[in-house]
């Protein structure tokens, strides 16, 4: 009998520890079925964005003015995963393709000529504002040399900002933002003032010079080259954009995030590969371009 026990008993063991592994593999392989499913996923997703950045601007745009009718956009259909070939988008293509289209409607684009003269931010505003985040902006406006400090931050700034990857950029604009609020001490600015002494506004002008030389050493190429940009070459090139549809915001001199869509939808209208700078080439075909008189011709905007 104890043998029969014995047996019995490792035999139960056996079978449960069976039983166990087979449940641990049924569900290992259901975890690498699901990761598998999602990479499937994230495949057919990639390649229907990038099959959409291959359509001309001009078609896109009529594909999503039919989209819209129905409540969609290319963009939402790209990203489940459906691309242009879609057989069901075949009759909306054809007519974007055979239908005339007029050329893009110039964007109400205006740019100021000085805008180096001045910050990046409007000064009477700063100064008539009850709540101040910071007295730094107010230094920048009461100093002669704060419009060109701001400026030589600013470009290399968004140069910057975006040579970085995407899920650093966060990162970097906190680090920006808590940069400056550190000025507040370093310089011994008092919040409820707006009179500094020619040692404070100096501090301000020398952090941001060091700032913008630290910057400007981590760009290299079209980065580079867009950051020594003066704010009247960069709003040159925002008119340009507007005078090809591409760009309807303010020309204001920032190359923020509508001015880097801007870019890349002139470098898909060329054929060229997407990306956050415009290479030399591209910058002085767009410059030449023809623009419509009454974008290029506009001087000032109204503040």
């Amino acid at each position: 009998m104890p043998r029969v026990s014995v047996l019995v008993r490792a035999l139960w063991v056996a079978t449960v520890a069976l039983v166990v592994c087979s449940f641990a593999q049924a569900q290992n392989a259901g975890d690498i079925m699901q990761l598998f499913g999602g990479m499937m996923r994230a495949a057919i997703v990639e390649h229907a964005v990038a099959e959409w950045s291959k359509i001309p601007f001009n078609e896109l745009s009529c594909i999503d003015s039919q989209l819209q009718q129905q409540g969609l956009t290319s963009r939402q259909l790209a990203q489940n995963g459906i691309a242009p070939t879609d057989p069901r988008l075949s009759a909306i293509r054809i007519s974007c393709r055979q239908e005339p289209h007029p050329p893009p409607r110039p964007a109400p684009v205006v740019a100021d000529q000085s805008l180096s003269a001045k910050p990046t931010f409007d000064c009477e505003k700063v100064r008539s504002s009850p709540v101040r985040s910071s007295p730094v902006p107010l230094v920048l406006c009461a100093d002669p040399r704060g419009a060109h400090a701001d400026w030589y931050l600013n470009s290399a700034y968004w140069a910057l900002l975006f040579s970085l990857d995407e899920s650093s950029r966060s990162a970097f604009k906190e680090a920006r933002e808590s940069w400056e609020s550190s000025l507040k001490q370093e310089c011994r600015l008092l919040p409820v003032s707006d009179q500094f002494s020619s040692a404070q506004r100096g501090c301000v002008i020398a952090a941001f010079k060091r700032r913008a030389d630290a910057y400007r050493s981590r760009l290299t190429g079209d980065a580079l080259t867009e950051a020594t940009l003066t704010p009247e070459d960069h709003a040159k090139i925002q008119i340009a954009l507007a005078g090809l549809g591409l760009f309807d915001s303010k020309a204001d001199g920032e190359f923020g995030p509508f001015t880097r869509t801007a870019i890349k939808r002139y470098q898909a209208s060329l054929g060229a590969t997407q990306a956050e700078f415009l290479t030399a080439q591209q910058r002085e075909s767009l410059l030449t371009s023809a623009i419509p008189p009454h974008v290029a011709q506009a001087s000032t905007s109204a503040q």
